[in-house]
């Protein structure tokens, strides 16, 4: 029994270091692969739908339900909303995990003739306290830190590492979300055919 015991506890650190290089595998291999990509202070994400099927001016209604739909709160708001140009930009939260990390971020839809461009980018990541989740946040860069570069942040590296990888997915699935509005309406039963 004190075999089985010391052999379980002596895995513990194979186990915890498999998973931290599991997280720089996914994050490296998202960068080399283009999954997001660094612009400048923004981690960005992107996507060009083509074959949009309606006219510029009813996926613009689309794209317009959406925005309408999701960015309905205190911390969201649609910054951009030129019809004529096509695009419309909004500014939103994304709560990353519970009562730690929390990122603003951008979402920019750009409208031609059977064609649309979506990107989401973001800039700074916003931790809280847990132990006193009103009080302020403090601010970071994304670029600036951990798994960007190797420098920490008073947490943790897997931590922001696990926030990071957490942002990424929040931005693909909200530019899958908007794909689906353009091509779905935003609920059952919204299309042209009622």
């Amino acid at each position: 029994m004190k075999k089985l015991l010391l052999f379980a506890v002596l895995l513990i650190p194979i186990f915890c270091f498999g998973q931290k290089q599991n997280k720089d595998d996914i994050i490296k291999n998202w960068l080399d692969t283009g999954y997001f990509k660094i612009d400048d202070d923004n981690i960005v994400v992107s996507k060009v739908i083509n074959d949009v099927q309606g006219t510029k001016d009813e996926i613009y209604v689309r794209i317009e339900n959406f925005f309408t739909r999701t960015y309905n709160d205190a911390n969201s708001v649609i910054q951009t909303d030129n019809k004529q140009s096509g695009t419309i930009i909004g500014k939103g939260l994304f709560m990353l995990n519970y009562m730690t990390y929390s990122c603003f971020h951008v979402l920019r839809v750009d409208i031609k003739e059977n064609k649309v461009r979506i990107i989401c980018s973001a800039d700074v990541m916003n931790t809280h306290s847990i132990h006193y989740p009103s009080s302020s946040a403090d601010d970071y860069k994304i670029v600036d830190y951990y798994p960007i570069t190797n420098k920490g942040k008073f947490i943790p590296k897997s931590s922001q590492a696990e926030a990071f990888i957490r942002l990424i997915k929040i931005m693909h699935t909200t530019i899958d979300t908007v794909e689906k509005t353009i091509k779905e309406g935003a609920i059952k039963g919204e299309n042209d055919n009622w």
